[in-house]
């Protein structure tokens, strides 16, 4: 009786098993403007379970296999059992052991009519251990991990055909662990579960579009990105390169501008410029250091980016046939990208604007950067600021730039990206603060 009862609860864990999709495929294609786009490379992060992989362009597929992933149960303390997906096939499983005992421990395997059929001892102690298993000819295998304070038991569905009996299963490599979180313990291959929280980062001719989701079945992405400017791909300006990307209907630098020579700021305590009106440009480099500007761009206060003009959208010192955007012409591009914001109101203001012109990740923005997706291609960067005593700041935590329009006299109006929010800020400020700038291409 007890026989006939275990296998029908076999029998019903086959039939649930089997009842779920096998595997799902992510299919990733891309676009500039309305144009095909070739992707470069695309990775993959598994934000729930800390893992990432890359795919390589002509591989633009990525297909999530759960036929062959243990489902654990009865699980207590650290003891944890792994299998090694996309590794894992058929009827061979990789297998990744993690004993968090310094005493030997012992690994399992049962067939559906509760038989062992393998069975190792885990004696080097504390550590991962990985085994290669090949299945024999049972649907069915029960992996029980028994160690000293915890225990693991998953359940592998062999979808291949072996001509042996059997299972058997071979060691063939081990990892001293000492005493650390088991989270910090490196697993090859790509963890998924359905419904996991996914972050697909595209990337093609040097631009980067971010996409997140929770899939569940198969899914076709498309990463949509921005293209350079008609008839300007990109220009030389003072020795350096800029590249263009245009956003609605207008043409954009895609980098911040870094032309001049760099003054020293000196912190006074008191409002006050280090530049001056002698017909050379001028700019501040964060720290007072030339490789920031390298990075981040130069910081201009409002009279010099102005060529100590106060007439709004002239040229000042951006390159010919390009100007300094006009505080509506910055409204412009924010309502373009969020139709929720408020150029009329001074604080933050929409809901994703600020994120689709921040460079996404962490590289040049702190660990926050919330919702930064950089889908209009601006991506803009956390550059700081040089304050108006002569002081620097907000490095990686937020980034202002200027608008060639006034609110009063000696009062710039400047729009600014955080890295704890997804909107726009637009405030005026001391025009002696030294920010970013981007220029515009003239109509």
């Amino acid at each position: 009786m007890k026989k006939s009862l275990f296998l029908m609860l076999c029998l019903s864990a086959t039939t649930l098993l089997f009842g779920q999709k096998a595997s799902i495929d992510l299919s990733f294609t891309a676009v500039s403007g309305t144009q095909y786009q070739q992707l470069d490379s695309i990775k993959i992060t598994n934000l729930d379970q800390g893992a990432d992989t890359c795919l390589y362009w002509n591989d633009t597929v990525l297909t999530l296999t759960f036929n062959v992933v243990g489902i654990g149960e009865n699980t207590t303390g650290d003891a944890k059992i792994m299998v090694d997906f996309p590794h894992s096939n058929g009827s061979n499983f990789l297998l990744q052991v993690f004993n968090p005992a310094h005493d030997n421990g012992m690994l399992s395997v049962y067939d559906c009519m509760g038989r062992e059929c393998a069975k190792v001892s885990l004696d080097r102690g504390r550590g991962w251990y990985s085994f290669r298993m090949a299945a024999g000819r049972a649907s069915l295998y029960f992996v029980s991990l028994f160690v000293r304070g915890g225990k693991e038991t998953v359940k592998l569905i062999n979808t291949g055909h072996s001509s042996q009996t059997n299972c058997h299963l071979t060691e063939f490599s081990f990892t001293p662990s000492g005493t650390g979180d088991l989270k910090s313990q490196i697993l090859t291959g790509f963890p998924f579960s359905p419904g996991d929280s996914l972050q697909y980062k595209g990337y093609a001719n040097n631009q980067e579009v971010m996409i997140n989701d929770n899939p569940s079945t198969s899914e076709n992405y498309t990463f949509q990105f921005q293209g350079p400017c008609q008839g300007v791909t990109a220009f030389t300006y003072g020795g350096q390169v800029y590249n263009t990307v245009e956003i609605g209907t207008q043409c954009w630098m895609k980098e911040n501008l870094n032309i001049g020579v760099m003054v020293n700021s000196l912190s006074t305590g008191s409002s006050h410029s280090d530049c001056s009106n002698n017909g050379i440009i001028e700019k501040y480099c964060y720290n007072n250091d030339t490789a920031n500007c390298a990075i981040y761009g130069g910081l201009y206060d409002w009279d010099e980016m102005m060529n100590y003009s106060t007439t709004p959208g002239i040229q000042g010192i951006c390159p010919a046939g390009w100007h300094l955007p006009t505080d509506l012409e910055w409204c412009t591009l924010t309502i373009y990208l969020d139709s929720t914001v408020n150029c009329n109101t001074y604080g933050y203001s929409g809901t994703n604007a600020g994120a689709k012109l921040k460079e996404s990740g962490t590289a040049h923005w702190s660990s926050l950067n919330t919702g930064a997706t950089n889908e209009s291609g601006f991506t803009a960067l956390g550059a700081g600021y040089r304050h108006f005593n002569g002081d620097f700041g907000n490095l990686t935590l937020n980034t202002n730039f200027w608008t060639s329009s006034e609110s009063a006299a000696m009062l710039g109006i400047a729009r600014g990206l955080n890295s704890s929010s997804s909107s726009v800020n637009r405030n005026d400020y001391d025009e002696a603060l030294g920010v970013s700038v981007r220029c515009l291409r003239n109509n």
